[in-house]
């Protein structure tokens, strides 16, 4: 069977992308700073790929109107660690979460299909890769 993989023998050049990649701009589009109605869209707890012991719930949530409409925003706790207070800032900020959203219990699919506003600043960091838009919430 054929692989569609190229081993850079490929005489046909059926791997050429048609432009340039040091032509496209890499600069990181960020939401800018303000607040915004989101609806959470997915949740789920994952665990640490460098920490097995470490454990964060997830959250996706979706600007559901004005500036930003349809864009995404992630958000992570990390509600398990060895270090308690690592663990202990990571659930009282998703509690804080969940007090928006109305969300009582010990489930995180409770979050799904909820909406509130969220406030959203940049963060800028010295590798572009890491520059992201972070959410926080009022209650």
């Amino acid at each position: 069977m054929a692989s569609d993989w190229t081993n850079n023998d490929n005489d046909n050049n059926d791997t050429a992308l048609g432009f340039s990649l040091a032509d496209v701009d890499t600069t990181p589009e960020l939401l800018p700073p303000g607040v915004y109605p989101v609806a959470c869209t997915r949740a789920r707890v994952t665990t640490s790929k460098n920490n097995p012991s470490t454990k964060m719930a997830e959250l996706e949530e979706t600007i559901i109107d004005g500036d930003g409409k349809g864009r995404k925003v992630w958000s992570r706790y990390v509600v398990a660690h060895e270090k308690s207070e690592v663990m202990a800032r990571g659930r009282r900020d998703l509690a804080t979460a969940a007090r928006v959203y109305g969300v009582a219990g010990d489930d995180l699919a409770d979050f799904v299909g909820r909406e509130c506003s969220a406030s959203v600043r940049s963060e800028e960091h010295t590798s572009e890769l890491q520059s992201q838009s972070t959410i926080s919430y009022a209650v």
